[in-house]
């Protein structure tokens, strides 16, 4: 039964279906939720949305393409609470990294959570970036004007920190970017 919420289940993601009709050519859209049930492999559809409680999460990012959707995505999931976003060099530099950040916070129409600059360089070996692949500016080189969102003045590493401290429920640490 979709009612019941066995460890392991996932909130539902959302899948939208679009059905024509032939009398009038307009198509309509039904949302239905879909669920991986981690415990049978199966994957369950339903028309009902369950309840989930939000879950708290500061995101590490080397913000590219991949990154801006992942941050994208995140942000704008009703059970998802970024608290804060921390940037670190890896795909791109760490200015590069963290302009991206606040590029993709602005492009995602929610309240900003606040974004806070980290490591510039791997500590033991040369950073090696994927500007071949994400392009010389981490988001394809599409030319996205530059944020208004400023990033805080706290460094990362003390800011995960501070936000673990006062925060009065579990943070989930997403680390899209390198382990520095």
């Amino acid at each position: 039964s979709t009612k019941q919420n066995r460890k392991g289940r996932k909130p539902p993601l959302p899948a939208f279906y679009f059905h024509n009709t032939q009398k009038s050519h307009v198509k309509f859209v039904t949302v239905h939720y879909i669920q991986w049930d981690v415990l049978y492999g199966i994957m369950i559809i339903t028309d009902e949305k369950e309840e989930y409680p939000m879950t708290k999460y500061i995101i590490d990012t080397d913000t590219a393409s991949d990154d801006a959707v992942a941050l994208i995505m995140a942000l704008r999931d009703p059970t998802c609470d970024v608290v804060a976003i921390t940037t670190v060099a890896g795909n791109v530099s760490l200015e590069q990294a963290t302009k991206n950040a606040l590029i993709s916070v602005e492009m995602s129409g929610v309240t900003p959570p606040p974004v806070y600059k980290g490591i510039g360089k791997p500590l033991v070996r040369d950073q090696i970036n994927a500007t071949h692949v994400h392009g010389m500016d981490g988001l394809g080189d599409v030319g996205y004007p530059d944020p208004k969102l400023q990033i805080e003045e706290e460094h990362a590493v003390p800011a995960m920190l501070r936000t673990i401290r006062e925060c009065d429920t579990d943070i989930e640490l997403i680390t899209l970017g390198p382990l520095t």
